[in-house]
């Protein structure tokens, strides 16, 4: 059996190897924010963005 970095795993394995990612766009703009602060003390933050085609699961990092 090929270690798992072997390319050839993936024929061995009979399945076909993942998909070369792709460039992506950076994501859009977020505009339209609320916020809402909970009974436990934790702030909600939401807004809406129109990313581009193909960033589905765009991460965003709010820092304080």
């Amino acid at each position: 059996m090929p270690p798992a970095d072997d390319p050839e795993v993936y024929s061995f394995a009979q399945i076909p190897p993942p998909a070369v990612p792709g460039a992506v766009p950076p994501p859009g703009t977020p505009f339209d924010f609320r916020t809402a602060l909970l009974q436990n003390g934790a702030v909600e933050l939401k807004w809406k963005c129109q990313n581009p085609a193909g960033a589905s699961g765009t991460i965003y990092e709010v820092t304080r």
